[in-house]
Order: structure tokens, then sequence, then C-alpha cells
């Protein structure tokens, strides 16, 4: 009710201004008519007006073009308040679908049970990141006496991919599905239009959930073909997602010289680290 009031009021304004208008060009044209009879009085009587109207013309002038300046301003607030929004939005909808990925991630870790033979032979149940603890010692048992030994030889690379293969294949297939997560996430963050900073600052909150075995895996993986693209995506956007790597516990120091030094992080300014890095690189 109260609004219907509002727009009838609004919408009276114009025609009461307008009467009002006319009311006093009608006094003004009747007072003229009373006081001045002569057509020659009359005639100089509106000439010494002349330069009113012209100083009036001028100010209308100078309002019209203030109002359209104004009408600018209004129209780039408007715009900005857009792209604010847009922006927001664009935000909301980015985080929505990151954290969507975040808990499908979680859940796969989650879920992650896996048997595996301990050293006696014997089967035992692991869970979560207990699983990479586990397979990464299965893994590294074959090639204990090349570990961190700066002048010996490493083993052959097709003896690292078939046992890092038999390790993958005890987990009955988990860890590919890990891995598609992992990609995809840092993947959908990269392709994204968001900032370097905060595309970098989502990639942080993904690099601090891994756990030193879970990067042993991760490194291994991209330095054979199943993980070829993922290693593509840190290394063309330079990032650091083995900083924290454990390095002393590669198979051999050699094989941190398959990464491009981008991907180490803080790690590159360990002399110790640079000095294997570099040796017969």
């Amino acid at each position: 009710m109260t609004d219907t009031k509002d727009k009838i009021q609004r919408s009276s304004l114009p025609i009461m201004f307008g009467m009002i208008v006319f009311a006093v060009w009608m006094v003004s044209w009747a007072c003229i008519n009373i006081f001045i009879q002569e057509d020659a009085v009359r005639g100089q009587f509106g000439d010494q007006f002349g330069a009113v109207n012209a100083l009036f013309s001028g100010l209308a002038f100078a309002a019209l073009i203030y109002t359209i300046y104004l009408q600018r301003i209004e129209i780039k607030q408007t715009q900005d308040e857009m792209k604010s929004q847009n922006e927001t939005l664009a935000l909301q909808r980015f985080e929505s679908s990151f954290f969507s990925l975040m808990g499908m991630f979680n859940e796969i870790m989650g879920g992650f049970e896996v048997e595996i033979k301990d050293q006696n032979g014997q089967q035992q149940t692991y869970k979560g990141v207990g699983i990479f603890r586990r397979l990464y010692r299965v893994f590294q048992s074959d090639f204990a006496l090349s570990v961190m030994r700066l002048d010996s030889n490493p083993p052959p690379d097709d003896k690292v991919y078939f046992k890092y293969c038999d390790v993958l294949q005890d987990s009955k297939g988990v860890f590919y599905q890990y891995f598609r997560i992992l990609h995809r996430t840092i993947k959908f963050i990269f392709s994204s239009d968001l900032p370097a900073d905060r595309k970098f600052e989502y990639f942080k909150i993904i690099r601090s959930l891994l756990s030193d075995d879970e990067l042993l895996i991760l490194f291994y993986n991209c330095r054979f073909e199943s993980g070829k693209k993922f290693k593509e995506i840190l290394e063309d956007n330079k990032l650091p997602l083995f900083d924290n790597l454990p390095w002393k516990r590669v198979i051999h120091s050699q094989h941190i010289q398959n990464m491009s030094i981008a991907v180490y992080g803080e790690l590159a300014k360990d002399s110790e680290f640079l000095e294997a890095y570099n040796k017969n690189h």
C-alpha cells in the first residue's frame, strides 16, 4: 500500500511542476498586459531580458553536460558492481567445485584399506596414510643397497618401474583413483581464471595434506609414463609440490634429477640437495 502511494506521488510531481510553471507564465503575461500598455515599451522591456535568456541557456547546457557526467559515473559504478558480483559468483562456483573435489579426495583417503604381506609373509590390513608408508617400504626394500649412495650406479629404470607396478598392483587399483583426483584438482586450479597468487593459495592447501610417504609415491609416479601429465602440470606451472620431499629416502639420489628444479621449491636451497641434484646432471 505504501509503495503504491509513493509511486502515485512520484508520478504526480512532474504534473505539479508543470502546472506551477504554466501558472507563473500566465501571471507574468497578465501583469505585462495590465501594467505596460504600449507595444514599444513592451518590446524594450522584453529586450532587457535577452542577456538573462542567454545566461539561462548556458546554464541549461552546463546542467545537461553535468547530468551526462553523473550518468557516466553511475554507469561505471554499476559496471564495477556487476564485475565485483561476477567475480564473487565465479569464486563461489570455483570454491564449490574445489572443495567438492577435496571432499572426494578425503573420502578416497578415508576409504583406503588394503591387505599387504608383511616381512613374514603374513597378510596385514593397512588403512589411510599407513598404506603409503607400508607400500613405499615394500617398494624400497629391493633397492636398499642403492639408497643415497652418490658413488654407486642407480638401479636400472625398468627394474624400478616393474617393482613400482607390483606395489601398485598389490593396492588393488585404489592408488590410480587417488592419482586421478589429485591430478584433476590441481589441473582445475591452474586452468581457472583466478589470479596467480590465489591459485597458489589453493595449491598450498592440497600440498599441506600430503604426508612424506605420499610425496615419495607421487614422486615415483611422476617418473613413469602413468604420471607424465601430472609431471607436466607441475613443471609447466613451476609448482613446488616436492619442497618437503624426504629426498634422502629416494631409491637413488640421481632420481631427483628427473624433475625440474622448480618443483622442489625451498628444498632447492639446501646445499646437500643441490650437490646431489647437480651431480652428473
